[in-house]
């Protein structure tokens, strides 16, 4: 699973439009960290407390949620998957048929699932980092 952007992107890489190259960190890695970090429960109180609409505690949780989840070192599993989509981002294009990209600046992007839906919209909560240089920025 990806979040909505990510997705849309897609569909248009698919429908043969130009898309900035890019690689999706999915749901299936935050599980992983998640479970290694053994403090699942905070992060299901916190979805909990957004899918009920009780703005004012997910915010609470959320916050917890995220100082938390920047203390959990990265499985290694996750690192090395990270490092071999920066090494094939870089080796491509920016866009496809355009000269090589110039080693270096980034953006990313973060992103969640059902950020902007029907019920929701999430639009400026998530950050985006631009002009990053390398994997460990």
């Amino acid at each position: 699973m990806a979040g909505g952007k990510a997705s849309s992107l897609g569909v248009l890489l698919n429908a043969g439009l130009p898309v900035p190259g890019g690689f999706v960190v999915r749901l299936a890695a935050l599980k992983e960290c998640l479970n290694a970090c053994g403090d699942r429960e905070l992060f299901e109180r916190a979805a909990r407390a957004e899918a009920s609409g009780d703005s004012d505690r997910a915010a609470q949780l959320g916050r917890l949620a995220a100082v938390r989840l920047r203390q959990i070192p990265l499985p290694v599993s996750l690192v090395d998957a990270l490092e071999e989509a920066h090494r094939q981002l870089l080796s491509r294009p920016l866009l496809a048929g355009q000269p090589q990209r110039a080693p270096g600046l980034l953006v990313l992007r973060s992103s969640a699932l059902g950020e902007d839906g029907d019920v929701f919209s999430h639009a400026g909560q998530y950050d985006s980092l631009l002009n990053l240089r390398g994997l460990d920025a």
